[in-house]
C-alpha cells in the first residue's frame, strides 16, 4: 500500500551525509557540540495523471475529483489526420497529501534525526477538474515566455533526441505519441503548480514551513 511504502529503505533512502559542529557558549565557557547530518526522502504527496475525468488510480481518493459540469470526460484527441490522433493527450491530475505521511514521521523521528514533511495525509493541493479555466483552456499560460520559447522548461531535451514534453503551459493537454511519457510531463506540471505561490490556478500551496 501507499502508507505501508513509506517505511521502505529504498524509498526513504535515509543515510547520513556529515556531520554539524555547534559552539555552545555560555557564562562558564565555550565548548564545541556536535550533531549527525542526515538525508533522506519525505512522501509529501502522490500525483496521479490520468486520462478518464473522475477515474483517478488511488481509487480511495477518486470521488474528489468527479466529473462535473466544467470538467467531462479526457483521453486523446481526434483530427482530420489519423496519424496526428495519437499525439494529441489530455490528462487530468491529482495532487493528495501522502497517505503515509504521519507514518513516516513516526518512524523517521525515532532515530533522533528526520526533517518533518509539508502535507496534510489526504489534503487534495490540486484538483485539476476544479482548476478548469487553466487545465483544460490553457488560460493564461498559454502566452507566457516558458510556453511560447523553445528550450525553456522541458522535461527531456530536443537536441538530446528525448524531448518528453514542455512544462508550460501547465495544461491537461499535451502532444506526444507515449502515454507514459506524456503522464509523466502531466504529472510535473502539477507538481510544478502547487511547489510555488502565486500561481493562476486553482490549488492550494504545497510548501515546507520555514523551522
Amino acid at each position: 500500500t501507499l502508507a505501508a511504502s513509506t517505511l521502505s529503505p529504498d524509498c526513504l533512502e535515509y543515510k547520513v551525509v556529515g556531520i554539524c559542529y555547534w559552539l555552545l557558549c555560555t557564562p562558564f565557557g565555550c565548548k564545541v557540540k556536535t550533531s549527525t547530518k542526515v538525508r533522506h526522502f519525505v512522501p509529501d504527496a502522490v500525483v496521479s495523471s490520468y486520462s478518464n475525468t473522475g477515474e483517478n488510480p488511488w481509487v480511495e481518493v477518486s470521488s474528489l475529483s468527479s466529473p462535473t459540469s466544467f470538467a467531462q470526460d479526457g483521453g486523446d484527441g481526434t483530427t482530420n489526420h489519423n496519424n496526428e490522433d495519437s499525439l494529441a493527450k489530455f490528462k487530468n491530475a491529482d495532487v493528495i497529501g501522502h497517505p503515509g505521511g504521519a507514518t513516516f514521521s513516526r518512524f523517521a523521528s525515532a532515530s533522533g534525526y528526520a526533517c518533518p514533511g509539508a502535507a496534510t495525509p489526504y489534503m487534495p493541493y490540486l484538483l485539476s477538474t476544479l482548476d478548469t479555466v487553466a487545465w483544460r483552456h490553457g488560460v493564461p499560460e498559454s502566452v507566457y515566455p516558458e510556453a511560447l520559447i523553445p528550450g525553456r522548461r522541458e522535461v527531456g531535451g530536443l537536441f538530446s533526441g528525448d524531448m518528453w514534453g514542455s512544462v508550460y503551459p501547465r495544461s491537461g493537454f499535451i502532444h506526444q505519441a507515449d502515454d507514459y511519457k506524456a503522464a509523466a510531463v502531466i504529472a510535473q506540471r502539477a507538481g510544478d503548480v502547487v511547489t510555488r505561490r502565486g500561481q493562476v490556478h486553482v490549488y492550494q500551496p504545497l510548501l515546507a514551513k520555514p523551522q
